[in-house]
């Protein structure tokens, strides 16, 4: 038996198994640099989700962890597609042959700007009072992805003894194809609170992303 209808089983498979487990859960893909959720290609995809790939659901999803594994039918589905549904709002991160489709559960929903005066460039520092978020150019708008607290901080610029270390973040966001993001661009949260991007890694799940908390 060939793989490929090994795999095309074992998907059918998936499907049958979330009829019975899973719940609907609406399936989007982006067509541009602006929100990727209304873009509607499946309004009820069957799908369940658990932390371990075997899908025995005997444990909950672990403290400080944002993949998981889908248990779908992956015919009609893409890497980088959104399925929101009862547990929240996932983007597909990879779907490789004969395993389950890894999926991020997202907990935020960010606008990824880039400095003005530093677009013509790939990277460095801003010059000191030189930009505002009201003059930044808009890479995306209104993208779910998953953010976490680092491993690391950074000190204030200031350095005085009193200063607090800057919260750092891991991000993980999906592959946009078109779209760069780099060192120096920034997220910016519905709250308002903004991440300035200091590291950048492009991997075959999508990309990671290391930022620190700005400060005024």
């Amino acid at each position: 038996m060939s793989e490929s209808r090994i795999q095309n089983r074992i998907w059918y498979g998936y499907g049958k198994a979330a009829q019975h487990l899973g719940q609907s859960y609406t399936q989007t893909r982006w067509t541009g640099t602006g929100s990727p959720l209304t873009n509607v290609i499946n309004p009820a995809l069957t799908a369940a989700f658990d932390s371990a790939a075997t899908f025995n659901f005997q444990s909950p999803s672990k403290y400080g962890k944002y993949e998981w594994f889908g248990l779908f039918d992956p015919t009609y589905v893409q890497v980088g597609d959104y399925l929101q549904g009862p547990i929240g709002t996932f983007f597909v991160a990879s779907i490789e042959p004969l395993h389950p489709p890894l999926c991020v559960l997202c907990n935020y929903t960010v606008n990824v700007t880039r400095p003005s005066i530093n677009a013509a460039t790939t990277a460095g520092a801003l010059p000191i009072g030189q930009d505002t978020a009201a003059t930044e150019e808009a890479i995306l708008t209104g993208w779910p992805c998953a953010i976490l607290y680092g491993v690391r901080s950074e000190a204030s610029d200031v350095n005085l003894p009193t200063d607090s270390r800057l919260a750092g973040f891991q991000v993980a966001f999906p592959l946009v194809s078109g779209v760069t993001i780099r060192n120096a661009d920034f997220l910016t949260d519905a709250t308002g609170l903004r991440r300035l991007i200091i590291g950048v890694e492009t991997t075959a799940r999508g990309l990671r992303l290391t930022t620190v908390q700005e400060t005024s």
